[in-house]
């Protein structure tokens, strides 16, 4: 049930329960993730801890080069590699 409600993007209370009478459904706090992402961090959680820091300093250099910001407003390279690794 809690994998159907993640595919749903729906609180898993919903499911068990129904919405409100309206039929609206409540949203669901946290990312959203699509089927391709899931599974690359899935592939991402197989590599051993070396290549998984491997991968995560790749990350880094990529969103550099691209000079994006991440949620908290900070660049990739303000941003130290275990923050990046948390994420």
């Amino acid at each position: 049930m809690r994998t159907l409600a993640d595919w749903l993007h729906v609180p898993i209370d919903w499911l068990r329960f129904g919405g409100d009478e309206d039929g609206s459904v409540p949203s669901v706090d946290g990312p959203v993730f699509k089927s391709a992402e899931l599974k690359m961090i899935s592939d991402l959680q197989l590599l051993d801890e070396h290549h998984q820091m491997m991968v995560r300093e790749f990350i880094r250099i990529l969103l550099h080069a691209n000079g994006r910001k991440r949620a908290n407003g900070k660049t990739a390279d303000e941003m130290p590699t275990a923050e990046i690794a948390m994420r």
